[in-house]
């Protein structure tokens, strides 16, 4: 059950990501864009979260960070690329794994959000990680760096620049003189940025996909209790369904004496 979740839950993730990342508006004040993708983010790092800490074996845990590889790899294609981020996520995944059932093993008492929040970073990083690489793909940022033009990004950054700087610097001007200069503004922001930057412009693929995943990281101080505590809410729910059973059993512990 916790497999499937798991591979619905990505199916959702990468389905409601790939717009965002093949138009990329994270540079842009409005959120709508991206207030989806990253309520998805959350909700697949908790439910892989509590998969990866609940189910028994490592095969079991493998086979759940698996399928957010393969759902992955139905939204964006199967390119060498794309199976390496999946590698990285494997990668990190099974460094999750093993923090999150260390710290289970070592819990006297269960308290599930502390478990699940020891590999959560690690459960989250790497998504992030198959983001900035699916943005490294996308065709409109490898064109930017074949053809004399800015990428996206950049330029919706500067229309947004302009906007913000026409809504507060040019309030004393009619609406159409508003317009006007705000288009002026952007088409010489965009034509000096086009001139300095023509000589780097085959960095622009590599540059702006580890900046979006900075972006992205920076935020992670959100994305990491925000899905560990979803990860105990679900905990519980499953404890009240009685999916989980919790019992007690006598443990051994060491004692130190001087001899």
């Amino acid at each position: 059950m916790l497999i499937a979740a798991t591979f619905g839950a990505a199916l959702l993730f990468w389905f409601i990501t790939k717009p965002w990342v093949t138009d990329p508006t994270w540079s842009s004040v409005d959120y709508h864009t991206w207030l989806w993708p990253l309520l998805a983010l959350m909700v697949i790092g908790a439910i892989a979260g509590t998969a990866l800490t609940l189910l028994d074996t490592y095969y079991l845990r493998f086979a759940a960070s698996g399928v957010i590889g393969l759902a992955f790899l139905m939204a964006f294609g199967l390119t060498m690329l794309n199976l390496l981020a999946i590698a990285v996520m494997l990668l990190f995944h099974f460094w999750a794994m093993r923090n999150m059932r260390g710290t289970l093993r070592n819990h006297l008492t269960i308290n599930f959000r502390s478990v699940v929040n020891s590999g959560m970073r690690h459960v989250i990083t790497p998504l992030l990680i198959m983001i900035s690489f699916a943005y490294f793909a996308n065709p409109n940022v490898q064109a930017s760096a074949e053809h004399n033009q800015l990428p996206p990004a950049i330029t919706k950054a500067v229309e947004t620049v302009s906007r913000v700087i026409s809504r507060n610097e040019l309030s004393g001007l009619s609406p159409n003189q508003q317009i006007q200069t705000e288009r002026q503004l952007n088409q010489e922001v965009i034509d000096f940025l086009n001139r300095e930057a023509k000589p780097y412009r085959r960095y622009f693929p590599p540059v702006l996909a580890f900046g979006l995943f900075i972006v992205l990281e920076g935020l992670a101080f959100l994305f990491v209790p925000i899905s560990s505590y979803a990860a105990a809410g679900l905990f519980n729910l499953l404890k009240s369904l009685e999916f989980i059973r919790i019992s007690e059993k006598d443990v051994k512990a060491q004692e130190l004496f001087l001899s």
